[in-house]
This record gives C-alpha cells, structure tokens and sequence, in this order.
C-alpha cells in the first residue's frame, strides 16, 4: 500500500527536473550557469536569479524540430522594472528608453497592464524583439508636439530602423495626445518601420496620430522586406490608417481602417494608401475592413503583383477601391463589397478606380482584373456632384482589362463604366473584356459605358436602368479601327436616341448577335 507521501514525490520531482532542465538552456549573454529559478509566472515567464542577485525573466517559446524533449528561452524585460509606472500621468519616457537599450540580444519587451505616458521619440534597432502588452489593457499616450520641416515619420512614437530582422509589434493600444483639439494631417506617425526584414504588426489599437497609424517604408531608399499587418484597428488618423511606400512581400489582413483623414481634406485620409511615388511589390489585402475615410477605403496609387480581396469598404468619400497610376501594374480586385457611397461637395465617388495612367509606354503589358465585386448603394448625394461605378484610367501601356461577374446596383449615379475623356490621346493597345456583369440603376444621367480600346468585347451583360438620360447606352470612343464584339447582352435604359454610339468611324470588324435592347432582338 501507497504512503500518503508518496503521491507527492514525482511531481516534486518532475518540477525539479524541468526546472534544472530550463536552467540548462539559459542563453542570453548574462551570467545564470549558477543562478536559480526564482518563480515560474502565471503570464508564461520564468524570473532567474542570477549569481550576482540580479533578476532576469525568459519566456518559454517552443520546442527545437530535432530534439522535442529541448526548448528555448527568450530573454524578458518587463517596463515596470525599469521605473515605468503605467498610471497615465507620470513620464515613462525614460524607463521604455533604458528597457530597449537593455535588449542587446533581442527578446521580449513586456508593457503590462496600464496606461503608460511618453513624450519622446522611441527607436527600435535591433532584431529578434517582440514588445507586446496586454491586449486591450497595456496603453501608450504618445504626448508630443508637431516640429516643423520635419521628415515623415522623423518624430513617431516608435520608429523601426537600421535593418533589424524577425521584429513584432502586438497587442497595444497607442494614442496620439496633442494640445490641437482636431487631427490634422502631418508627419507624426504611431509606428514607422524605416527599413527592416521580417516585420510583423498585429493586433495594435492606434488612433489620433497626425500622420498615419502605421507606416512602412517612407523614404526612397527604404528597404522592407516580409511585413505582415494583421487584425489592426487602425482610426482617426490624420494621412491614413496604413501607409505603405517602399516594400515587398506585404501582407495586410484581416484590419480595420476606420475615419482617417479629416473633412476639410480631400487629398489625403484613406484606409490603407500607397503614394505615387511608392514601389511596393508582391502585396496582398485580403479581408480588411474600411470604412468612413475621408478619401478612400483602399487607395493603391503605385506597385506590381496586387491582389485586393475579400475587403468590405463602406461608406468612403471618394473612392471605395483605388488601384490607379503611373506604375501600377499586375493588379487583381476580386470579391470585394463596396457599399453606401454618395458623392457631395461637388466631388466625384468611385467604386473602383483602376489603370495604369503614364503617358509613355514603360513596354510592359499591365493587366488588371476586376471580378466577382459587388457595388451597392453608389449614388450622388448632393446636386453638382457625380458617381462612377468603374473608372478606368489607362493612357500608354498595352493594357489588358477584364471586367467580369460583378454585381452592381447604383442608385442615381452620373455613369457605370467611364475611362478617360475622349480628348485624351489613347497610344496604348488596349484589349477590354466586359462580360457577365449584373448591374441595375434608379438613374443614370450620362452614357452608362463609355469604351475606348483596340479590342473591346461586350458579352452577356445584364443592364437595367429606370431612367437613362444620356445620349446613348453604350458610347464608343475609339480608335476608329478597333475590333468589337457584342454578344448576348440584356439592355433596358428607357428610351435613348442612340444604344450604341460610335464616336469614331466604324470598327474594322464588329460580330454582334443575341442582344435585346429594350425588350427587341438588336
């Protein structure tokens, strides 16, 4: 028969051994062969005390693939060990300060519960550093001014830089605090990654900042490499909630960008935005939420190999989804929802506007894909304004647009698929594939499509407007010698002059069959 005793003696001694175990793998530069385990911690932590009696905290963090009986221990620091109070009104500038500079090796930075404030600039710049809070419990009030003739990003609360490797950013509320009482669009962002590989921002609460939530590469001669932004409440700033400039391998899911940019600024203030000037390749936006920015919901103005899907924009102001500029490229906009845009303040909203807009070939052959979306609740909501469905903006390059399977219900708008004005000289060879879209309208007060391409087809479309007030349904614009197919479309727009309206001379080759127009075979 068992002692009483004896139930106790083998996890006695299996702590033992695990404890003797872990010490085996201390391993961050500090002195712990003759140290002891001081407490293992309910947060995952483990406090060693080394021979010198000084404290020192690692994380548990995995088992090694060829050896599942070792692991490996990250050195932790915690902020309140370095004299943070967290009570939202003493200065913690210098303990964040002197808990970075501490991480010569990497590790954890560990910002507990509480509200913590700084007023200074913090850098990060060295690799292997995770900093984490509590999630919706560890807050940063950044207090500080805006300087002037500042480079963006120059004055951020943390900025990322000198190239560190295998760096996270995650679950931390981070709040801009200024005497200004309303957000203007400025250089001061949340996070600002200058340059680095392998950066992962995740489950962040940024707000109020003067420039963007979170940005990534600004300068020119930024180098980010792997990012992945993910599951972000990113609100209320002043350029955007994300700004991506100089990057690749980027990707951005499962966000919230909600009312950045400020009203009296129609340049700036969307979701997700990527300048002109930017070179980001290799980007996906998949799963985000965007709505109620003071431009657009998604705005991707420069990058090659783009792939935006799944994404909800609601209610942005003027553009839902933009993948349009000089050098944008490769772009594939698929199963998005765009809802309840009404243009005002004599602006024009877009649902979706694409294209490659140089005036000189760059001898590449662009492509873009817009399929499968649903556009819902487009409409003019003041008198002087206007609404485009599709807008397409290709100029020079050899383009290939194929436009399919999307679902659109307008209510007044000014057109459904517009691309640039007839005055614009078209160099480009521009191939257009239109076909099995679902679109509907209360009221549509110029052409509903305008086309200018090489070789258009228009196929097994289903347009049905109330009221059609311009001059024809269907507008071609040119070239006079482009190649038309019009195959098995369903239109009914009350009753134009014109279906179908040839701005130039006739097509050199034209098949059209199996149409009906207003309810007659045409």
């Amino acid at each position: 028969m068992k002692s009483k005793a004896s139930k106790f003696i083998r996890p006695i001694a299996l702590i033992m051994s695990v404890m003797t175990t872990l010490l085996m793998l201390f391993s961050c530069g500090a002195d712990t062969s003759n140290g002891y385990i001081s407490s293992v911690n309910g947060n995952g932590t483990i406090t060693v005390i080394d021979s010198n009696g000084n404290e020192h905290y690692y994380k548990y963090v995995g088992t090694d693939a060829g050896n599942k009986d070792k692991g490996s221990l990250a050195m932790m620091f915690d902020v309140k060990d370095y004299g943070a109070v967290g009570d939202g009104v003493n200065d913690d500038t210098a303990a964040f300060e002197e808990a970075l500079a501490a991480m010569e090796n990497g590790g954890t930075l560990y910002i507990p519960y509480g509200s913590y404030l700084v007023k200074k600039p913090l850098t990060l710049n060295r690799s292997n550093v995770t900093i984490y809070g509590e999630k919706g419990n560890s807050k940063i009030i950044y207090e500080k001014e805006m300087s002037k003739d500042v480079a963006f990003g120059t004055e951020s609360f943390l900025t990322v830089k000198d190239s560190p490797s295998d760096i996270t950013i995650k679950e931390l509320a981070i709040e801009y605090k200024s005497a200004v009482d309303q957000i203007e669009t400025g250089e001061i962002c949340g996070i600002y990654v200058e340059n680095g590989t392998d950066i992962k921002i995740s489950d962040l609460d940024v707000s109020i900042f003067p420039g963007a939530g979170v940005a990534i590469g600004k300068a020119s001669d930024s180098a980010v490499t792997g990012v992945l932004i993910e599951n972000n409440f990113l609100h209320n700033n002043g350029t955007a909630g994300l700004f991506l400039a100089h990057a690749e391998t980027v990707s951005v899911f499962s966000n919230t960008f909600t009312y950045n940019g400020i009203e009296s600024n129609t340049e700036f203030g969307s979701g997700c935005y990527i300048p002109s000037d930017a070179t980001v390749n290799d980007l996906l936006i998949i799963g985000n939420l965007s709505d109620c920015n003071y431009f657009g919901g998604i705005d991707v103005r420069a990058g090659e190999n783009i792939i935006i899907d799944g994404n909800t924009c609601k209610a942005n102001r003027i553009c839902g989804i933009g993948a349009m500029g000089d050098t944008v490229s490769d772009v594939s906009v698929t199963s998005n929802v765009i809802t309840d845009m009404k243009a005002k303040n004599n602006t024009t909203a877009y649902a979706i506007a694409f294209g490659s807009t140089a005036k000189e070939s760059d001898g590449k052959i662009h492509s873009f894909s817009i399929l499968n979306n649903l556009i819902r609740g487009l409409g003019i909501g003041e008198e002087g304004s206007s609404s485009v469905s599709l807008y397409c903006g290709s100029y020079a390059n050899d383009d290939y647009i194929k436009i399919s399977g999307n679902t659109i219900e307008c209510d007044k708008t000014s057109s459904i698929f517009k691309m640039i004005a007839p005055e614009e000289k078209i160099i480009a060879k521009l191939s257009l594939d239109f076909s099995a879209n679902n679109i509907s309208a209360l009221e549509v007060r110029e052409n509903a499509f305008a086309f200018v391409g090489d070789t258009i087809t228009f196929s097994g479309n289903v347009f049905y407007a109330i009221t059609h007030k311009g001059d024809s349904v269907i507008n071609i614009l040119g070239p006079a010698d482009n190649q038309l197919i019009f195959t098995g479309n369903t239109v009914i727009a009350g009753s134009p002059d014109n279906t179908v309206k040839f701005a130039t001379a006739n097509a050199i080759k034209q098949i059209a069959y199996g149409n009906y127009f207003n309810n007659a075979p045409a």
